[in-house]
């Protein structure tokens, strides 16, 4: 048997091998093989899709918080609203409909703040038309349907509403309701 030394460079790591000759020559024909490869690269494409499914639920996840966040905001700025002018929220009804897409005038959808709230809330959402709004003189109330809601009534929340009495809740569609189910005539359902 003849032995020998080999010094391999695999990469910035030395390999140090101590073989014989015909162990050398088996070695030196090893290699990946076409099927070897494809497995491989089909393995990392399982586990990128993966990957990503995850960071798209995350993601719709994340724009549910940045909506509950806006409108959960809006209680503040509609209590200084209410302070500085007589004590009301409308003089000016808003009624219950789809909210505002250009600032109103004579209720809390007037000031800059609120409707800033509301806008972003509604525009994550996908558009006006999946919320609504209502002011009145002595109460107000804003809904906004959730990125993550089905619409078929399953347990998960479709909606997330806030009101002028404190109400900062989901509502969960039942049967074939819409956005338009999650306020009563003046608050949250």
């Amino acid at each position: 048997m003849f032995w020998f030394t080999l010094l391999l460079l695999f990469g910035n790591v030395y390999v140090l091998l101590i073989c014989n000759k015909e162990e050398y020559f088996f070695m030196k024909s090893k290699g990946f093989t076409l099927i070897e490869l494809l497995i491989v690269i089909a393995i990392i494409g399982i586990l990128a899709s993966v990957v990503l499914g995850s960071l798209n639920t995350a993601r719709t996840k994340a724009t549910d918080a940045a909506i509950k966040s806006n409108l959960t905001n809006l209680r503040g700025a509609a209590s200084i609203w209410y302070d500085d002018n007589a004590y009301m929220y409308a003089s000016t009804d808003y009624s219950l409909a789809a909210c505002p897409t250009a600032t109103s005038t004579g209720n809390i959808f007037a000031d800059s703040k609120i409707f800033s709230g509301v806008s972003e809330a509604y525009t994550k959402a996908g558009g006006a038309s999946l919320s609504r709004c209502v002011a009145l003189p002595t109460a107000w109330a804003v809904a906004v349907q959730l990125k993550t809601s089905d619409g078929a009534g399953n347990a998960g929340a479709d909606a997330w509403c806030v009101d002028s009495v404190g109400a900062s809740r989901q509502y969960i569609y039942t049967g074939v309701q819409t956005i338009a189910d999650a306020i009563t005539v003046d608050a949250c359902s």
